[in-house]
């Protein structure tokens, strides 16, 4: 069998050697429990704290500016967060492409919300201003959306927040754009920001929200929820060690990274674009998207039979989302950016990694053009 060619890399990405190193080594000397009143435990605690403090500055936020929590995955730690009592209060706003961690744990809460106006999957601005208030409590939106890679302004989002809506949390859900591309805390004057481990080349197993300090502790009631309603699963403390050090390999290479699979997805467009049986739809141009993240509708086919025939030949992509994929419905985030319903389920994503090459892109691309005649 030919060698596996891996480009699903926004479900998961495979660990960095030295977030293992790091990973393997924490779990032979971080082995007491964190929350025990003895030395062994508070040695953990520090190196806790210690990574939180270089995890910030890896984002490039101030010092003593923000506070990390962690938890054992996006989906617990964005549960735990709503949880907080702020937001039981007022009106949520989100868009319809959020992550559906996100989207289900808002509509729990049982408290009204709204769902920002898309253009082909971009926040429409003009159709934003008019649902902002002061009693919105929070505006939740994604940097970089995980099916479709389209990137999203959050500095003019933030702009206009802070106008009509001064009070709100902004928080970002800024899992796929974490050691990839910037992520404009100050510019966006983000409250909040999420980080996965499994995105960015960690063991997985944790993940972290960064929260900006402010007047009271806001994260206090998470801890608090961790430990009396059990909400929250206390990750293991390797796995939290392992996501900084990933966090920053990524961050400390991310200019290179950035340029290489900008050329790997160019590479796999220009197959797209070279006598492909049927014309690809993008969403939104190349401008508006990560490099990571290369997605298109190919109307007439369904995605998950060409994934499964790629997937025969040692070629894994994704049909949109994991989260979606083997559910009789169509993509959310694909007909909240205006896809009609049975175009919804032909949509490829293909997901490039830093140890991706530009000949496994090519490869990939050819043997889905293959795919696509054989379907």
């Amino acid at each position: 069998m030919s060698t596996p060619i891996y480009l699903d890399n926004a479900a998961a990405m495979p660990v960095h050697p030295l977030a293992l190193e790091v990973f393997q080594q924490a779990v032979i000397s971080c082995y007491a429990n964190q929350e025990a009143i003895h030395g062994a435990a508070d040695v953990i605690r520090r190196r806790l704290r210690q990574s939180a403090a270089e995890l910030i500055s890896c984002l490039g936020i101030a010092p003593d500016t923000a506070t990390v929590f962690w938890s054992d995955s996006g989906t617990s730690v964005i549960a735990a967060l709503l949880r907080h009592p702020r937001f039981a209060r007022g009106e949520i706003l989100l868009t319809g492409a959020e992550h559906p961690a996100l989207t289900a744990a808002v509509r729990r809460l049982g408290v009204p919300f709204q769902l920002i106006p898309l253009d082909h999957g971009r926040i429409d601005l003009a159709r934003l201003e008019p649902l902002l208030h002061e009693k919105i409590s929070l505006v939740a939106v994604h940097q970089i959306q995980s099916e479709t890679g389209i990137v999203q302004d959050l500095p003019a989002v933030g702009s206009l927040l802070r106008r009509k809506a001064p009070s709100a949390f902004f928080l970002a859900d800024t899992i796929q754009a974490a050691g990839k591309l910037e992520i404009p805390w100050s510019a966006a004057k983000l409250d909040g920001l999420l980080i996965s481990g499994a995105k960015i080349g960690s063991p997985g197993g944790a993940a972290a929200v960064c929260r900006k300090v402010g007047e009271t502790d806001f994260l206090a009631p998470l801890a608090a929820l961790r430990s009396a309603e059990h909400l929250v699963s206390r990750p293991l403390p390797a796995a939290c060690l392992a996501l900084t050090e990933a966090l920053q390999q990524m961050q400390a290479r991310r200019a290179e990274n950035e340029q290489h699979v900008r050329t790997m997805n160019q590479a796999f467009r220009a197959v797209l674009n070279d006598d492909f049986p049927v014309l690809p739809v993008l969403l939104q141009p190349p401008e508006n998207t990560s490099p990571y993240i290369l997605h298109f509708l190919l109307p007439g086919y369904q995605a998950a039979v060409l994934v499964r025939m790629l997937s025969a030949e040692n070629i894994f992509i994704a049909a949109g989302s994991a989260c979606n994929a083997e559910t009789p419905e169509p993509s959310p985030t694909l007909l909240a950016a205006g896809v009609g319903k049975a175009d919804a389920f032909s949509g490829l994503r293909i997901s490039f990694g830093p140890q991706n090459t530009v000949a496994e892109a090519r490869t990939a691309a050819e043997a889905l053009k293959q795919a696509v005649k054989n379907y």
